[in-house]
């Protein structure tokens, strides 16, 4: 009975007048190529190597910027200000988990797909259903039944995202505040605070001696580096507000204002551009001096923060 129970969560019925052989029968999982069938598809594509590098494109953050502002208005006619485009780049820097919030048809789900196609990354649009309680709505789960797991689209683009490090994935949760952001991105949320040789989340709990595919160890999933999720959330009576502690956790950006046309003026065509490279791109800025907050800047941040203590407690 605690194998069963172990790994999937509750004990087979009626298996308190079965014999040990019955019950070692009943538990023991069948092939990895059927219990995970899609992974097992992608350990087979790749032939169990990861593709470490890929070309990229020779550019500066700030050339990112207006290259990629221009891409959005001279090819798929979409206008931004250059203070949001700079806010989308930069954030990503600071946290792998975005929110852009705002009015419907302000360009919230438009700016991270269009980024992706700007600079050839991998992208996952996955639509929010009202009825996700738990990480299994993103991940996927055991079905005791058919002793299979069900993959869902979201896990195989982490898997996948595993074989190629260095190519940027981005995973849109469109209307993510449709359900409780808390409930099925709460695995998420805890994870992308550590180190990211430590971002694993567990899928289930593996029977001894069953030899899962290749990049699911122990029964963990890799959340590669290269992933950036960017939710996108409605304000209005259809939606939950989101709690304090997924904002404490994400970068927000608010879409509450009219986009303005205007005429690009340079190259409009797409780029490809590594994981590799965006991330050296954040270390040089990062080292620059005129970046860095001065003693007055800290003076000012610690001043706002006593005040808005002081009012709102």
């Amino acid at each position: 009975g605690g194998v069963a129970a172990g790994y999937a969560g509750a004990p087979i019925p009626g298996m308190e007048s079965m014999t040990q052989e019955d019950v070692e029968k009943a538990t023991k999982l069948d092939d990895r190529e059927k219990v995970f069938p899609g992974l097992s598809t992608l350990d087979q594509q790749y032939d169990g190597y990861a593709i470490d590098s890929i070309e990229s494109e020779d550019i500066t953050l700030e050339e990112l910027c207006v290259k990629f502002r221009d891409y959005l208005a001279g090819v798929e006619n979409l206008y931004f200000d250059m203070d949001i485009i700079r806010i989308f780049v930069s954030a990503f820097a600071a946290s792998h988990f975005m929110i852009l919030e705002g009015l419907s048809g302000t360009g919230k789900s438009s700016l991270p797909r269009y980024f992706a196609k700007f600079t050839s990354a991998n992208l996952l649009f996955v639509p929010v259903q009202a009825t996700w309680r738990d990480k299994s709505s993103l991940l996927g789960y055991f079905n005791d039944f058919s002793k299979t797991y069900t993959e869902t689209e979201f896990l195989l683009s982490l898997y996948d995202g595993n074989y190629n490090p260095d190519r940027l994935s981005i995973y849109v949760l469109d209307e993510m505040n449709i359900s409780r952001v808390e409930y099925y991105f709460a695995d998420f949320l805890s994870i992308l605070e550590y180190p990211e040789e430590v971002w694993r989340i567990k899928l289930m709990q593996l029977p001894y001696g069953f030899v899962p595919p290749a990049k699911l160890e122990d029964g963990y999933i890799q959340i590669p580096a290269n992933s950036y999720f960017v939710g996108t959330a409605n304000k209005d009576d259809s939606t939950f507000s989101i709690a304090d502690k997924v904002y404490d956790r994400a970068i927000t950006i608010d879409f509450d204002y009219r986009n303005v046309a205007f005429e690009p003026e340079g190259d409009c065509s797409p780029i490809t551009l590594s994981k590799s490279k965006l991330h050296s791109l954040y270390e040089a800025a990062l080292t620059l001096d005129a970046n860095k907050m001065t003693s007055e800047d800290y003076a000012k941040f610690e001043s706002v923060t006593e005040l808005v203590y002081e009012l709102f407690d």
